[in-house]
């Protein structure tokens, strides 16, 4: 396909692993925050970013599989058998993409980083339940603790793989899609921008006013986080059904960029304002560059990297922390994340995922 979202995709996940390099090392925040004084975090505006992309590219995913891939009814609505055998394949397209390559990295984690790293007797540490305790991750909800015993134990951040926590939230807005599908409202795309012009400012004012430490019962996200996350997301969801009608066009670019960026670089306003505009013009912004056709569509021709990118890079930086000590330039940490974490990335695409995604074709009903 003629677009961008394999390189958009690409500069999030790198944008995530540079952002990560300031507090892994003990250095606060990164510069691009500094001077924007905590406006503009690197590492959560690539993952702002992946949100966005995964909204639309993943509604693209569930359209295609209920319009196309089903008989429809005279009325051209779906009955509840063929309904549930859309939810059913589209779910299962989402786990063939997440699960094969997560089960990969923390078997990795767990049984080749934990006994180099580990600061205990290797028999204390196989015998540790901890250890294995860690490997619960793969259920997602609720979030296991990021430690194995004796590793890390000394760094700035004590986390093994700190990326990952954000799995569980993109996790749900998958699962929110096909609510919205067994309910028979994500075909009715004016219905689910009306009802997203009504919610918003409640999600908007929940955002800023609720406790930031509440957690969502039995599934233990955090209630704030999740709501910005779906503000993210959702938009991008309604810009892939309101696709024939979003004017891409340059003056509404640099209109968003001033207003997003602009506004908030040069203090013109407050940090609560600029994060309101963020929610409705990173994703104009996103969203047209990712459509723009040239040379840059062939960035993604040999595969997508960037989920390897995501896994890997954190333990990665971690290691270099191990061994170099926290000290280490910035500049050096990064080059050095690079060269390891860009070709093990290649390696989870051709042994991994790409081989996984082989099987979306299956039909589970």
């Amino acid at each position: 396909m003629q677009n961008n979202f394999h390189l958009i995709r690409f500069i999030a996940a790198t944008l995530v692993l540079f952002g990560h390099c300031y507090p892994l090392s003990g250095r606060g925040y990164d510069y691009i925050t500094e001077i924007s004084q905590g406006i503009f975090p690197t590492a959560h505006m690539g993952v702002c970013i992946f949100f966005i992309v995964s909204g639309y590219l993943v509604s693209q995913s569930l359209h295609n599989t209920a319009f196309y891939k089903v008989k429809k009814e005279a009325d051209g609505s779906i009955s509840f058998n063929q309904n549930l055998r859309v939810i059913v394949n589209f779910i299962w397209k989402r786990v063939v993409r997440i699960f094969p390559a997560l089960v990969v990295v923390l078997l990795l984690t767990v049984f080749v980083l934990g006994p180099v790293c580990t600061t205990l007797p290797l028999s204390e540490y196989w015998q540790s339940s901890e250890t294995y305790r860690y490997l619960k991750f793969i259920k997602l909800y609720p979030f296991v603790d990021d430690i194995l015993p004796g590793v890390f134990e000394n760094h700035p951040e004590k986390g093994i793989n700190g990326s990952l926590w954000t799995l569980p939230y993109e996790v749900t807005m998958y699962l929110c899609l096909a609510v919205l599908q067994l309910i028979n409202l994500f075909s009715k795309r004016n219905v689910l921008l009306i009802l997203f012009g009504i919610l918003s400012p409640i999600i908007i004012f929940f955002i800023f006013t609720y406790n930031q430490q509440s957690l969502i019962p039995v599934i233990h996200l955090n209630f704030v986080q999740t709501l910005e996350f779906s503000m993210y997301f959702m938009t991008g969801t309604l810009f892939f059904l309101f696709d024939d009608k979003v004017p891409y066009h340059i003056g509404l670019l640099l209109l968003m960029i001033f207003l997003w960026f602009g506004l908030g670089l040069l203090h013109l306003t407050n940090p609560t304002t600029i994060k309101v505009i963020s929610f409705f013009a990173l994703p104009y912004i996103v969203l047209y560059l990712a459509k723009q056709k040239g040379k840059l569509n062939d960035f993604g021709k040999l595969g997508d990297f960037s989920y390897g990118i995501y896994l890997y890079a954190f333990p990665v930086q971690q290691m270099i922390i191990y061994l170099y000590g926290s000290n280490i330039s910035i500049s050096k940490m990064f080059l050095i994340s690079v060269v390891i974490v860009f070709p093990l990335s290649i390696l989870s695409w051709f042994l991994v995922e790409e081989r996984a995604m082989k099987l979306k074709s299956l039909k589970i009903i």
